[in-house]
């Protein structure tokens, strides 16, 4: 199932003429705003090149999330231990790199769905995504970015741990 949201997902980037390819990857949790520790994540972002000025970019999108938890600190009421494998999909109408020289700030905020309850059945399948971080240009068309990335229901499920990673990213622009 997973594959074939992923096979969606690119289609509908490239036949909606993506600009901004980007590549995540976030190996281990951090206890930040969110506490559910050994959970890696894997980022597929297409974002679009909606407003650019020199101070300014504008670059909503669309990201496919792997978030994979091997949790076995937090348990939930019934005492099972809260961890898995996800499948998410975001969207991102809130995204912008400011630039700074070589250096842009990257904010992306989003919302979107997993494939299934997350963290587990007391959590939600519509979660929200925030980042904020900072981005070096190689070349014009190639940058590397570490961010810090938060994914969770916003308290609107029975629980809340949420998954913060540092993410190092890997940026193409078309």
């Amino acid at each position: 199932m997973k594959f074939l949201f992923t096979i969606i997902l690119c289609f509908t980037a490239l036949s909606c003429n993506a600009q901004v390819f980007e590549l995540g990857y976030g190996p281990v949790s951090d206890k930040g705003v969110g506490s559910l520790p050994n959970t890696s994540k894997v980022n597929f972002s297409f974002l679009f090149k909606a407003y650019q000025s020199s101070s300014f970019y504008y670059l909503p999108g669309i990201r496919y999330s792997f978030v994979d938890s091997k949790n076995k600190d937090i348990v939930d009421n019934t005492g099972k231990n809260i961890n898995g494998a996800f499948n998410m999909f975001f969207i991102i109408p809130v995204s912008f790199n400011v630039p700074l020289g070589k250096f842009a700030y990257i904010n992306r905020m989003g919302f979107g769905l997993s494939g299934k309850s997350f963290p587990n059945n007391d959590g939600r399948y519509q979660n929200f995504l925030l980042e904020v971080g900072f981005r070096y240009a190689i070349t014009p068309d190639v940058s590397v970015s570490l961010r810090y990335s938060h994914i969770s229901n916003g308290w609107r499920g029975r629980i809340n741990p949420g998954v913060d990673n540092i993410m190092i990213s890997t940026g193409f622009y078309l």
